[in-house]
């Protein structure tokens, strides 16, 4: 049995800070990409009476890639008075 999985997401739904935005700080623009999936079964070995019913030994692997870009700059607020 596969399973192919795939978990997206986009500047587009970046959500906007309240505080960042009173502060004239821009929307973030980062994005990430999982690419991935999954693979199993039943061991059969042709010729032998062992696991002739598909229930004593199982193989499984999985492959999961992550890519991200995050934000170019990350502009700091500071909460303190400057002088």
């Amino acid at each position: 049995m596969a399973a192919p999985t795939c978990i997206r997401a986009n500047s587009v739904f970046n959500a906007e800070d309240s505080f960042a935005k009173s502060q004239g700080a821009v929307k973030p623009t980062d994005s990430f990409y999982y690419p991935g999936g999954d693979f199993g079964g039943p061991v059969i070995i042709p010729g032998l009476k062992f696991n002739k019913h598909h229930d004593k030994l199982f193989f499984y692997t999985a492959y999961e890639y992550m890519k991200q870009q995050p934000a170019a700059r990350f502009r700091a607020v500071s909460s303190r008075p400057r002088a």
